[in-house]
């Protein structure tokens, strides 16, 4: 074999123990050390524990290495496994040697010890080294499995566990296609339309149907038996899914990656035959192909309001989840039983622990283990960031080692530091020392493997050893036994006992569970049994495990089951949907007489309908959906099944829903009609297909307007199609409003036709609505108020028929009030688009010109520059460079222009074939960040018109979801690697953001991010627009090599101005503040500090009076008191109350007031009205970020109902000013939040507003961090 195996290599560096604990966030009563570090070991990726404790250690030096990557130290033999052992009890490891280093081995992802068998994980192969003699020499090597994809990439094939159940656990990545068969002849077979993220990785496909017949999707987890027989999918549609783990009652968990920037990543129990969400359900399409409006970016990211999907996870945020382990050991206190998952990308060992919630579990989160700004090598080295957590593992001694692949960044396939430095930590207790479990008690999984082959060899004598367990105290060593029982031949007899023995529920799920792998025939008695067990979680499980039966034999059993499912319990109804897959019609037929005869609830059979959605169950949804007797969700809820049916019936019934059905679901109807016409319902909806946006000019612009009204006058003569258009004006704001005003079409005879509707609308945010704003207020521009038209918000679209006859069309257009008045200074701009009747293609005659090799070189070259200067026409231009048909001449006349186009992608594009003109020499990355930077200054870089950030990031909620979301980007990355990526945007693409180049038959040209591919192919480019090709129409298509990022240069950004932006980048906008020394604002006696500003003549002590601490407000004339001095960032505590003799009224508390002295002064108001006390008023156009759907106008109203106390007794206000951010808690709930707040000083004022009102208690925290 390949493979360079070297003997005992010990290394002479012994390490003493170092107690890290100060510098790691722990749980009390545990202590962290430093166990191993290199050049012991080197770029762990994966670590197990055997039955010695000694340390297994699968490195990746050799990690991505095409193309002059990660460059640093080299293991040219390949990649090693690595043995660490503490020899001398000292609680560090002073010995280490290289089991195997295999030239077969570039980055393994995975390592398991079951002696004498070592399993290694490395794309496309598992390979078994077995030591037979044990001198830690592998005496041959096998193949176990083989044709994983991902070779060289972190989405590959991960590690294998061991069960109690005496089968193995596999979990593999999305970076597919997976097509992996048993030693038996099974074979499995997933893809996806995921490809990249290395030279290898570039076919894959979705629909790939496996020998069980199912076309698996995405990431996978397998179970196989340790002789390669009877290989299994578990579950599928992850996207990473770094490793799996299960606990002793067989229940399985493993933790997600998301895609950068959209703080979704997971830690999830997997449910058997369970599906995940990651993808469409069939692999083609991508979530944001898939999300629907409003929809949460979590829940969308994984598809988690679909039927099919079971959303049993526990959203953790950002980052990049690595290994997994169960605790199930006494050492460490208050951890038993908890899911340690390991996240390289924020620094953190998690400890979710599983509580049994209905039919499933929950995961209640919390940390294991968290780095500190002392987490480095060296305490004070300033990279604590780099600690990156990648595996974890239990000890024989119930201790717990953590693997530190320890690099300044993740993610991106990049790797930054150049020594490979790896280290090992172990969190032990802090006193004493763990005792060592032995046999199945072991919390250690390879100890248990060691004791399940021995009982097993033993034969008849292993019964008493196993009877013996099942007395245990320790439930989970009792389900341990059960297990070994059921699976041990000459022991089955004493396990049919356990039918009469009283277990948990989840002990009996673990029996369940046994029984179904290795007694096959007692599957008829145990689904007779269980389905009526009076657990949830259990018939849960059983209904699951009925997927594996012929239909007669699971029929029964699934009608008790859903006559049982509670109306809500997510995790019961896709348990009972995974039992029912392939008969979902036939178990809809059964259920008919239950449901008639009451044994099924309606709400419950509503959820049934939802989640089965054969074409039968699309009459049933559509009359419950029509039905206005019940209330909306429920109505939704059955909309939402028909979309998910693949049949015509659904496409019928839901074009009937859109446009006859109930007024408040006709919107989820209109989009659900309009996006299944790109994918499920292709074939049926052909006539009805929104026209063809690709096919319409551009007839009037109203160019960037920030107020006021403009006038529309379009000839439509030859029209058939009308596109009202309004886009952002590029600044990336998010209070966009914008009306069209008396919309109207001049007929053939003069009369005009009022424009009443349209045929479909999509809006960046809130509704496109008739007669209505876009938040459902009045049509207003300024002060002007309209009774007709469209209110809407950009980025969107109309789409009008034009009528027959019809010869202009003629309306106003402005932004709306309900944007301007917000103070966000946003721009638009209105464009019409018209689809001529049987418009013909025609060629710009600029690329006629530039290909006519007989046509003078100033005519080509001025038609090239023309073409630069457009977004069609630069992409055209990348084409033929591309295709290498663009001479050189040409390239050069080109440059200039194509590196001003409006269109960013294009700009980035081109820096693959057009010289950058005029290139600045910045200074180094070392040089740029020793600059004196400002965030404040990089917070207006991000949104400036030069940067353009915001036009396709968002961070703390501003900008759009183009590229990735930007708000946690330093927990992942530190600032040189920000700034590396800003320059260098093309070293590291995160999926999903790869850029298509795509050009049509009909010589269109366009580029974007690949949504879904199959008989349509999606595109999203820049701008948010979508693109529906049809596969057959594409003449070329090729993805690019280079992000759609421009690089730093290429946005005229300097120095300055990128050192601003990474320090905007890195601060943490939800670290915790720190505080300076608290400041009483009044003192209790007088009005020191403070001075007034009332209207009329009125002088302060007309309005305001101080007494035993309080400070009276008359309330009338109105103005304030405010401070004598400017205060920045801090927290504000007052308490308030109205005299109930005198009755509630206004007030208001302002903060960052700036300006003159005025009634109204520029500021932020905390609403101290009665009743609303926690509601926010935009003084001014004080510029900042309120949610959008509880904002109308300059007025943002509370998250909550009322907190206030009752009239006369004292409230309580807290408000947080920092940097950007507003939030208002009243009486300890927070009631209101706002972003990108200008950060300026400014005085605090409490309003004098028409009420008699008291203040006291006014203290400020100024925050200092």
């Amino acid at each position: 074999m390949q493979a360079s195996l070297l003997i005992a290599l010990v290394s002479s560096v012994a390490q003493d123990a170092r107690d890290l604990t100060h510098r790691f966030e722990s749980p009390e009563g545990c202590k962290v050390s430093l166990w191993a570090e290199s050049p012991q070991l080197y770029n762990p990726t994966a670590i197990d524990v055997d039955p010695r404790g000694r340390v297994w250690v699968a490195e990746a030096v050799n990690y991505r290495r095409w193309g002059g990557r990660n460059p640093g130290i080299d293991h040219s033999d390949g990649d090693r496994i690595v043995i660490l052992e503490d020899t001398d009890g000292d609680g560090a490891a002073d010995s280490s040697k290289v089991f195997v280093q295999d030239a077969d081995l570039t980055a393994p992802l995975g390592i398991c010890v079951v002696p004498p068998r070592v399993y290694v994980s490395c794309s496309p192969n598992i390979f078994v080294y077995t030591d037979d003699d044990g001198d830690d020499v592998p005496d041959r090597r096998e193949t176990f499995l083989t044709g994983f994809g991902g070779f060289d990439h972190d989405h590959g094939v991960h590690s294998v566990v061991s069960g109690d159940d005496g089968w193995l656990y596999i979990a593999a990545g999305n970076a597919g296609p997976h097509i992996v068969t048993g030693s038996d002849g099974t074979t499995v077979r997933s893809g996806s339309i995921y490809t990249g993220g290395s030279p290898y990785n570039g076919k894959n496909s979705p629909g790939l149907v496996s020998d069980d017949g199912m076309a698996w999707t995405g990431g996978i987890m397998l179970r196989v038996r340790p002789d390669g027989t009877g290989l299994q999918v578990i579950a599928d549609n992850f996207r990473n899914q770094y490793e799996i783990a299960r606990d002793s009652y067989g229940n399985l968990f493993t933790e997600d990656n998301d895609d950068d920037g959209n703080r979704g990543c997971r830690t999830a129990w997997v449910a058997e035959g369970a599906r995940y969400g990651y993808f469409s359900a069939d692999g083609s399409r991508t979530w944001r192909a898939d999300m629907r409006p409003g929809q949460e970016v979590q829940a969308a990211h994984w598809h988690a309001d679909d039927p099919g999907v079971m959303p049993t996870w526990e959203v953790n945020g950002a980052g990049g989840p690595t290994g997994v382990c169960v605790y199930e050991g006494d050492a460490l206190p208050g951890l038993m039983g908890a899911v340690l998952n390991c996240d390289a990308g924020v620094g953190v060992v998690y400890a979710h622990q599983p509580v049994v919630e209905g039919s499933g579990y929950r995961l209640d989160p919390s940390v294991f283990l968290g780095r500190s700004a002392q987490s480095g090598r060296e305490a004070g080295d300033g990279k604590g960031q780099w600690f990156r957590p990648s595996d974890a593992a239990v000890a024989p001694d119930g201790s717990v080692l953590v693997a530190d692949w320890y690099d300044p960044g993740v993610g991106g396939h990049g790797a930054g530091d150049r020594e490979s430095y790896g280290r090992i930590l172990r969190v032990s207790p802090a006193r004493g020392v763990g005792v060592v479990q032995e046999g199945l008690r072991s919390p250690c999984l390879s100890v248990r493997a060691v004791e399940r082959a021995r009982l097993l060899a033993l034969g008849k004598e292993a019964a008493p050893i196993v009877e013996e367990l099942w007395q245990d105290d320790d439930p989970r060593v009792v389900a341990r036994a059960v297990q070994m029982a059921i699976q041990h031949p000459e022991v089955r007899q004493l396990a049919m006992t356990t039918f009469e023995i009283e277990y948990s529920e989840e002990q009996m799920c673990a029996l369940m569970r046994a029984l179904w792998l290795h007694m096959p025939e007692f599957r008829g008695p145990v689904a007779a049994q269980f389905a009526v067990y009076p657990s949830n979680l259990v018939r849960a499980c059983l209904a699951r495990l009925l997927g594996e039966l012929d239909w007669e034999d699971r029929a029964e059993a699934l009608l008790l089951l859903a006559c049982n499912h509670r109306p809500g319990d997510r995790a019961s109804l896709e348990s009972i949907g995974i039992g029912a897959r392939g008969y979902e019609f036939e178990f809809l037929d059964l259920m008919v007489e239950a449901v008639d005869l009451g044994e099924i609830n309606e709400a419950a059979y509503r959820d049934l309908l939802w989640r089965l959605h054969p074409v039968e169950a699309v009459e049933p949804m559509l009359a419950r959906a029509m039905d206005e007797s019940l209330d909306r969700e429920a109505r939704k809820l059955m909309v939402d099944g028909i979309a998910f049916c693949e049949a015509r019936e659904a496409a019928d019934a839901m074009f009937v829903l859109w446009h006859t059905g109930p007024a408040d679901t006709r919107e989820e109807a209109r989009w659900w009609f309009q996006n299944r016409s790109e994918n499920l319902w292709r074939a049926f909806t052909p006539e009805v297909d929104g026209g063809d946006f690709g096919a319409a000019t551009r007839r009037w612009s109203s160019g960037v307007m920030g107020q006021g009204l403009r006038d529309v006058d379009v000839d439509v003569s030859t029209g058939q199609r009308l596109w009202l258009v309004v886009t952002d004006g590029g600044d990336g704001h998010s209070c966009d409003w914008a009306d069209w005003l008396d919309p109207t079409f001049l007929m053939e005879d003069g009369s005009p036709l009022p424009v009443r509707g349209w045929d479909s609308a999509e809006q960046g945010w809130g509704m496109t609505r008739l007669d209505k704003n876009a938040g459902g207020g009045l049509l207003q521009v300024e002060d002007m108020v309209f009774q007709k038209g469209f209110g809407t918000h950009a980025n969107a679209r109309i789409l009008v028929v034009v009528p027959p006859g019809a010869q202009r069309f003629q309306a106003r257009v402005g932004p709306d009030h309900g944007g301007t008045s917000q103070g966000c200074g946003g721009t638009v701009e209105f464009q019409v688009w018209v689809e001529d009747t049987d418009a013909e293609v025609t060629v710009d005659p600029r690329r006629l010109t530039l290909t006519d090799a007989s046509a003078a070189w100033e005519e080509r070259e001025q038609a090239a520059r023309g073409l630069a200067a457009d977004p069609e026409g630069g992409l055209y231009l990348l084409t033929k460079a591309e295709q290498g048909e663009l001479p050189e001449r040409l390239i050069v006349a080109a440059t200039e222009a194509i590196y001003t186009n409006t269109d960013l992608g294009v700009r980035a594009l081109a820096t693959a074939h057009f010289p950058r003109p005029g290139m600045e020499t910045l200074p180094t990355v070392a040089e740029i960040l020793a600059l004196d930077a400002s965030a404040e200054r990089g917070r207006e870089v991000f949104r400036s018109e030069v940067a353009r950030c915001s036009s396709c990031h968002a961070h703390t909620g501003l900008g759009l979801d183009i590229g990735p979301d930007l708000t946690a980007i330093r927990s992942k990355y530190g600032r040189p690697e920000i700034l590396d990526a800003i320059l260098n945007p093309s070293a590291a693409i995160a999926f999903g953001y790869d850029t298509y180049l795509v050009q049509t038959t009909d010589e269109e040209y366009l580029s974007g991010f690949l949504l879904a591919e199959g008989e349509d192919v999606i595109l999203k480019d820049t701008l948010g627009d979508r693109y529906v090709i049809p596969a057959g129409d594409i003449a070329h298509k090729k993805k690019q090599e280079l992000s759609v990022m421009p690089e730093g240069l290429a946005m005229g950004m300097g120095a300055q101005d990128l050192a601003d932006l990474v320090a905007f980048l890195a601060r943490d906008p939800q670290r915790e503040p720190q505080f300076g020394e608290p400041v009483q604002l009044f003192n209790g006696v007088d009005f020191e500090g403070w001075t007034h500003h009332l209207g009329g003549r009125a002088g302060r002590d007309d309005v305001w009076s101080t007494s035993d601490g309080v400070l009276g407000c008359k309330g009338r004339p109105a103005g304030y008191l405010r401070t004598e001095d400017d205060h920045l960032n801090y927290e504000l505590t007052l308490e308030w109350r109205f005299d109930p003799e005198k009755g509630a009224g206004n007030s208001g508390v302002l903060c960052r007031m700036t300006g003159r002295d005025k009634v109204w002064p520029r500021s932020m108001e905390a609403q101290l009205q009665s009743g609303s006390a926690g509601d926010i008023w935009n003084i001014d156009a004080y510029p900042m970020l309120t949610a959008p759907d509880r904002t109308n106008g300059r007025h943002t109203r509370g998250m909550l109902g009322s907190s206030e106390k009752p009239l006369g007794e004292w409230n309580r206000y807290r408000l947080r000013v920092d940097r950007g951010y507003l939030g208002l808690e009243v009486n300890g709930v927070l009631q209101n939040e706002a972003f990108w707040c200008e950060e300026l000083p400014g005085k605090i004022c409490l309003q004098s507003e028409g009420a008699y009102i008291e203040f006291r208690n006014v203290v400020l925290r100024p925050i200092i961090n």
